[in-house]
């Protein structure tokens, strides 16, 4: 998902992802292609990069403005990602072509045995011609014939390694267990990039081992969810220069059909999502319309059998990552101080609403109403609020 967030800051519409496992070398029917070390890939078409720019963005901590509508956070997704899974990360990358000038391909590799090998973090750049033409293949794909960037991990490490593994069944069971999860996964995360619902971004195309991707929208809109009052609660945060930046946290309660409300038994399951209906009920937080945590209710509330029907939209901006509790993962999120009392209280009405739902779903039920009071968060409670990230569930 990070190199996800990569590729949409810079613009891309298209991306290819693939996992390729090794293939045993007497199977001759299969193309030569087919003979790669175990490899992943993530191709997209945005707007590449120089070789000054793919160099910078090699840098560990690199120095990186993000605007606020970026998904970005401290310019180490791309190493971090990528080699707690791999000891190779190699990146080519071709910039937009500017007025007069042929955009050339760049290639730049960490290669952490290397690393060890020297003692010293020498980023490789190697030349075309010192690839392998396995590499070549893989490095230069289709997605990025104009512009646009490509990630190659190789020599797996962790759960991946087994891509590798000498017993094709254990590769075979790893390849379904890795497309169903990945899939879900990107498909809930990116969902309202991929619906085109993202105002001023292209709509998102994404593509995982051959099959394009499917938004999942987890408050099933096209169903017969109703759709509560949306909260607005206006936040000032005062930094420690004595500025002041107001933003508004954007909280949209859906109360999702019952089974026997859905269009179909297939459309009740899918709804029920990566984790089943129990544990997808709760909060959805998104920072700049992309999902960091799906379900739970980050300590307002149990899971109930009863409310599981009730699914909450959080919006915020980037710069509400620090009340928010936002890590370098952004994985998780948690409710500030500053602004749990209004949400529990509403909260209390949506849970009613739910239940009646869930109890007699033909009948239907009254709209909600909130007003929300303006919050103010001083910069000095910033490590309390920290804190509240501990336990999101």
């Amino acid at each position: 998902a990070d190199l996800v967030d990569n590729s949409i800051a810079a613009g891309a519409s298209e991306i290819y992802i693939d996992i390729i496992a090794k293939q045993d070398s007497r199977q001759d029917t299969i193309p030569k292609r087919e003979f790669h070390p175990a490899a992943v890939v993530i191709a997209d078409n945005g707007k590449g990069m120089d070789k000054d720019a793919l160099q910078e963005a090699m840098r560990f901590g690199t120095h990186q403005e993000y605007s606020l509508s970026d998904l970005g956070k401290y310019g180490l997704g791309l190493k971090t990602a990528s080699l707690s899974q791999c000891r190779i990360l190699t990146v080519s990358s071709k910039a937009k072509a500017a007025s007069g000038i042929r955009p050339r391909r760049h290639y730049m590799r960490w290669d952490i045995d290397h690393v060890y090998e020297t003692n010293d973090w020498n980023l490789l750049i190697p030349e075309e011609g010192e690839l392998e033409a396995w590499e070549k293949e893989l490095l230069n794909q289709d997605v990025t014939k104009e512009n646009g960037t490509v990630v190659l991990w190789t020599n797996l490490e962790g759960t991946l390694s087994l891509l590798s593994s000498n017993n094709a069944r254990e590769r075979e069971k790893l390849m379904s267990h890795l497309i169903g999860e990945i899939s879900a996964h990107l498909s809930m995360v990116f969902h309202r990039f991929m619906q085109g619902a993202v105002t001023g971004r292209r709509k998102l195309n994404i593509s995982f081992c051959g099959t394009p991707l499917v938004p999942w929208d987890p408050f099933c809109r096209n169903e017969k969810t109703e759709e509560l009052d949306i909260l607005r609660i206006p936040v000032i945060l005062e930094e420690a220069d004595g500025s002041k930046i107001e933003e508004t946290v954007t909280v949209s309660p859906f109360i999702l059909p019952s089974e026997d409300e859905f269009s179909s038994q297939e459309a009740w399951r899918e709804a029920s999502g990566p984790k089943n209906w129990n544990q997808q009920q709760g909060l959805y937080f998104y920072r700049n319309s992309r999902l960091l945590q799906a379900g739970g209710w980050s300590r307002l509330r149990t899971i109930d059998e009863h409310t599981k029907l009730l699914r909450v939209a959080v919006d915020f901006s980037s710069e509400l990552d620090s009340p928010f509790a936002i890590n370098i993962t952004k994985m998780r999120a948690s409710i500030p101080a500053e602004i749990r009392d209004k949400v529990e209280q509403s909260l209390s009405a949506w849970v009613k609403t739910a239940r009646a739902r869930y109890d007699n779903p033909s009948r239907e039920q009254p709209s909600l109403k909130n007003n929300g009071p303006l919050v103010s968060i001083d910069h000095s409670t910033r490590s309390d609020l920290q804190a509240t990230g501990n336990n999101t569930n």
